[in-house]
């Protein structure tokens, strides 16, 4: 597929994202079903930025416009999950806790090493 067809479908793809979060806002969905809609094509958005400028020096910045996107999303989330606890909707009985809890555990882990070494 030639360099111009992926950008049309980009573009393409980008307004139908918009078209759908317009109609959704439009419904009787919880806000929390929205909000996490929204992240989600935010994230879509910031990748097919990337991916419309994946040749040449933009390519790099890109890149590191995902990674703070990334970032800026798990930040957006662990404020939710901490809301859910505190209204007691995630409760030790919750099966993925665990999980949660271990991955969080390895990320605070590579971030204080981080914080530490300075790369």
């Amino acid at each position: 597929m030639s360099q111009e067809k992926l950008l049309q479908q980009v573009q393409l793809l980008k307004a139908e994202l918009g078209e759908a979060e317009a109609r959704l806002q439009q419904t009787d969905l919880p806000v929390a079903v929205l909000d996490e809609f929204k992240s989600a094509l935010d994230h879509m958005r910031l990748t097919l930025l990337g991916v419309s400028h994946s040749s040449g020096e933009d390519k790099y910045e890109a890149a590191a416009a995902i990674l703070r996107s990334r970032m800026q999303h798990v930040v957006e989330t662990c404020k939710r999950i901490v809301s859910d606890i505190d209204a007691r909707e995630i409760t030790v009985e919750s099966r993925e806790l665990k999980e949660l809890h271990d991955a969080l555990s390895a990320t605070v882990l590579r971030i204080n090493q981080l914080y530490r070494t300075g790369s």
